[in-house]
């Protein structure tokens, strides 16, 4: 028999002609080439495959946008040679099937040939993915959580941050503000010194009156020419 149909469906036929021992005709009922006495299926040699474990790098903290690195091991425990046409469909939490690669590997008997395929999430949401052979076995990756796109700068440190820690923050700032505001409200201001008031100091007001003499006189000067006993 050919080595090509090692890996074929064979069986082996059986039928008998002519005189048995006696020398009576073999019957011919139940032993023809379309009905034969015996079947016997030989074994036939085929590729059997066997995936590992799917490992997936990074893990967690997936973004839309990231490159999740995908890689799992091919065996072939058969006794012939094979091809093993791999395809991998993305399944999302809401049962939507996208096919993301198909390819065919070239696996000997006994051998062990690495697959590893570089994944970009282009939505966010919970999603696995799927890696099966064609009429060969499957296997399935760890349910990952994909989270919206990364933004870069302030605004992505900030939104990189838990929802919730963003929530008490805000409402603790908002408080210390409010506490600030009606203490300052209710806070006296120090009486200051009054400055003393500028006044126009008082002038004293010279009465006029006439000047006296020593006797009571006037103390306009008589002319020469009087009597000033008069």
């Amino acid at each position: 028999m050919l080595p090509v149909f090692r890996t074929s469906s064979v069986e082996l036929r059986i039928w008998v002609t002519g005189m048995d021992a006696a020398g009576h005709p073999v019957n011919e009922v139940f032993n023809d080439i379309d009905s034969p006495l015996r079947v016997w299926s030989l074994e036939q040699r085929v590729p059997e495959y066997a995936f590992s474990k799917v490992e997936m790098d990074p893990k967690s903290d997936i973004h839309q946008g990231d490159y999740v690195e995908i890689a799992t091991m091919v065996s072939n425990f058969g006794l012939a040679d094979g091809e093993a046409q791999v395809i991998v469909n993305l399944v999302e939490s809401s049962g939507a099937r996208t096919q993301l690669d198909a390819r065919t590997l070239a696996v000997q008997s006994g051998e062990t040939v690495l697959y590893d395929y570089s994944w970009k999430p282009t939505r966010d949401g919970t999603m696995w993915l799927e890696i099966n052979i064609v009429n060969g076995p499957s296997v399935q990756s760890s349910t990952v959580r994909v989270d919206e796109p990364r933004t870069e700068g302030v605004l992505g440190s900030i939104a990189s941050v838990n929802s919730s820690l963003l929530v008490v923050v805000g409402l603790l700032s908002l408080s210390l503000v409010v506490l600030l505001v009606y203490g300052l409200r209710r806070e006296v201001d120090p009486e200051l010194p009054t400055p003393p008031s500028r006044t126009t100091p008082a002038v004293k007001k010279i009465e006029s009156f006439d000047q006296q003499g020593p006797y009571g006189a006037s103390a306009e000067v008589s002319s020469p020419g009087e009597n000033p006993y008069q």
